[in-house]
């Protein structure tokens, strides 16, 4: 009797788990279509400023150099973090 018994929940089990393996299947292919749906390109430039607001372009290869000085700029405070 309990062999017959843990014949069947194993039987009930394995399809269970096939449902589940569907469901997860299918949800990731919705979520897969959802965010190609989303999905954009973005344009992006480097360039470079000389203050007085003229800005050359820069190859995108080049490492991006930030730094503050601290000092005053024409007369103005840095910005404040």
């Amino acid at each position: 009797m309990a062999n017959e018994t843990f014949r069947r929940h194993y039987v009930v089990d394995h399809f269970l788990d096939m449902g589940r393996t569907v469901t997860n299947v299918l949800g990731n292919a919705v979520a897969v279509a959802v965010v190609a749906k989303w999905e954009v390109t973005i344009q992006a430039k480097k360039l470079y400023a000389d203050g007085q607001g003229r800005e050359t372009g820069a190859p995108m290869s080049e490492t991006l150099d930030v730094g503050s000085t601290g000092s005053r700029v024409r007369g103005r405070s840095p910005p404040r973090m």
